[in-house]
């Protein structure tokens, strides 16, 4: 795997991501990573760099405030209202994203996701609001108002969104609202509530009341993230993925089971019409043991039958 930063410009001013891709030189599916409200942090560039590492695709993580840096704490918050009230603003700056990566030379531009944190959630539902035609919108404690619910219309992709039920940010009405017009647009969604998480769960930095890293939550969300992803580009998951996350206080004997049990999906992703292709070599290979063993038993009952006759003719 390899990642760098990445110098863009929008209207003149200069935005600073972070690009990761995988070990390879073939196309591969592509996600926009979007930060959480702060800025630009580790946090972004390290998820970008497990998407890479972990399941083999394009990942760049976009910054939307510029210079690659989070906001100064005393301009963060009207900066912040600003943005957010600013719809059009919202989708330039993902969409300036988008670009940087879809512009990579192994971005697959026919299996591209966004995914986000607080805000960028919303960047990321907006992105597919606008009309962009992503396959996979995923929001990780996503702030869910829109002020035209109609725009829901424009979602052509699937959406995943995990919420904490105890977050302040995210109450229920908004989750209600957000539901009504996921439904009314017909929009294949997904909305998973986690106990006892607040906002931020995704975040090992953040610790004060209603914000605050819960990791079941991280870890349940981001492997419910990597199965949806791999449903929707047609995909096996990957099996660092399997043994680290789904058993990450395993003992050295239950890892190697897991190990050993992940490596039979095959460690890189693979292509639904390799899935479908290995089942039928599986097939054909318990058909053709079923055979050999059918015809072991014939030869021996064909043993023990004419040892039986040749005794019967002893006497």
């Amino acid at each position: 795997m390899q990642s760098h930063d990445v110098e863009y410009f929008i209207d003149g001013v200069r935005y600073v991501g972070h690009m990761a891709t995988p070990d390879g030189d073939g196309v591969r599916p592509a996600v926009l990573v979007c930060h959480e409200g702060p800025g630009m942090t580790e946090h972004p560039r390290w998820r970008a760099r497990r998407l890479a590492d972990e399941l083999g695709y394009v990942a760049f993580a976009l910054d939307y405030w510029g210079d690659g840096q989070p906001l100064p704490a005393d301009i963060l918050w009207p900066t912040f209202e600003k943005l957010r009230a600013d719809k059009a603003l919202t989708r330039q700056r993902a969409q300036a994203g988008l670009d940087v990566l879809l512009a990579h030379p192994r971005a697959d531009r026919s299996r591209v996701a966004s995914i986000g944190y607080c805000f960028g959630g919303t960047m990321s539902l907006e992105l597919g609001r606008a009309g962009v035609p992503l396959q996979a919108m995923v929001g990780f404690h996503s702030g869910l108002q829109n002020s035209d619910p109609s725009d829901a219309a424009n979602i052509t992709g699937k959406v995943l969104v995990f919420i904490g039920a105890d977050d302040p940010a995210i109450p229920p009405e908004q989750r209600l609202e957000f539901e009504q017009s996921m439904r009314d647009a017909g929009v294949d969604w997904q909305m998973i509530l986690y106990s006892q998480a607040e906002h931020s769960f995704t975040n090992k930095d953040a610790d004060r009341p209603g914000f605050r890293y819960h990791e079941r939550t991280d870890r349940r969300s981001w492997r419910a993230m990597v199965d949806f992803l791999a449903e929707v580009f047609g995909l096996f998951a990957h099996a660092n993925v399997l043994q680290r996350d789904m058993y990450p206080s395993a003992t050295k004997f239950e890892s190697e089971i897991v190990a050993m049990t992940a490596s039979m999906l095959r460690a890189d992703a693979v292509t639904e019409a390799d899935q479908r292709e290995q089942m039928q070599a599986q097939a054909r290979m318990q058909l053709e043991q079923q055979q050999a063993q059918h015809e072991a038993t014939l030869d021996q009952l064909r043993f023990q039958h004419e040892a039986q006759l040749a005794e019967w003719k002893a006497q």
